[in-house]
C-alpha cells in the first residue's frame, strides 16, 4: 500500500507537495525521476536520453526515491 492512500492527504494535495518536491531536485535527476515513475522508461533507455550510464541512473533513482519517501514522511506528520 502506498502511504498517500491512507494517511489523510487528498491527491490534490500530493500532487502539489511532489510538483515542488521535484522543483526543488537538481533537475537532471528531477528529469530522471520523471521519466521513471511517469513516463515508464526503464534505466537503460533514460541512460540513452540523458547520456549517461544505466547504473548511474538506476543510483540515482533510488536515491532520490529515497530521499522524497523521507521528505513525505516529513510532510504528513511521521504517519506515513
Amino acid at each position: 500500500m502506498q502511504p498517500w492512500t491512507w494517511c489523510g492527504h487528498g491527491s490534490g494535495d500530493i500532487r502539489e507537495w511532489l510538483r515542488g518536491a521535484l522543483g526543488r531536485l537538481n533537475p537532471r535527476i528531477a528529469q530522471m525521476f520523471i521519466l521513471r515513475f511517469f513516463e515508464g522508461k526503464d534505466n537503460p533507455e533514460i541512460a540513452r536520453i540523458l547520456n549517461t550510464t544505466p547504473g548511474t541512473v538506476a543510483v540515482t533513482i533510488s536515491r532520490t526515491r529515497d530521499r522524497l519517501q523521507q521528505e513525505y514522511r516529513s510532510y504528513v506528520g511521521g504517519v506515513a
